[in-house]
């Protein structure tokens, strides 16, 4: 099956660590469970969590709803969102201004697969009142009725069809 994700490659720390894994990169997650320790961080995480104060708490309560009622599925702070179209992923990475930041759509392949689910993105587009109803259809895995599937991968991933050993830099 073919997958789909944005990366920035003007992320320092993501170019050195796609060099250093040649060419596979692994969630936070992943890199936690691999090898025991808690400090890794994900860089799109970061960029969610310096976001405006709405989108922080939007985050923060669909976070616990997942550990309170789905910890089964993986947390979207710790892993790669993922697309298995790529039309919808264009038309998402345009949508949320990845095309304008320079962010690059790439095929990717699964190399390790610790959790993958899929869920309709649509849930997301809510005010505040709507955020914990919305959460659970969210972990739930509901379609709405105009559904954009995302998916929140766990794992390690391969980026396919891309010259990353001479376009990314190791850190100095």
């Amino acid at each position: 099956m073919k997958y789909y994700h944005w990366f920035d490659f003007k992320n320092e720390i993501l170019n050195h660590n796609l060099r250093i894994g040649d060419g596979k990169l692994s969630s936070a997650s992943c890199g936690r469970v691999v090898t025991g320790s808690d400090g890794f961080i994900n860089p799109y995480y970061i960029g969610t969590i310096t976001q405006n104060a709405a989108h922080r708490e939007k985050e923060r309560v669909f976070e616990k709803v997942r550990k309170e009622d789905f910890s089964q599925c993986p947390s979207r702070r710790d892993t790669f969102w993922l697309f298995d179209d790529s039309i919808l992923a264009s038309r998402k990475g345009q949508e949320w201004g990845f095309i304008k930041q320079g962010r690059e759509l790439l095929e990717v392949e699964i190399i390790i697969r610790l959790n993958l689910f899929k869920a309709d993105s649509k849930w997301l587009d809510c005010n505040s009142t709507q955020y914990t109803e919305n959460a659970r259809q969210y972990w739930s895995g509901k379609l709405t009725s105009r559904a954009e599937p995302e998916i929140l991968f766990d794992g390690q991933i391969k980026v396919l069809n891309y010259d990353w050993q001479t376009k990314c830099k190791l850190l100095k």
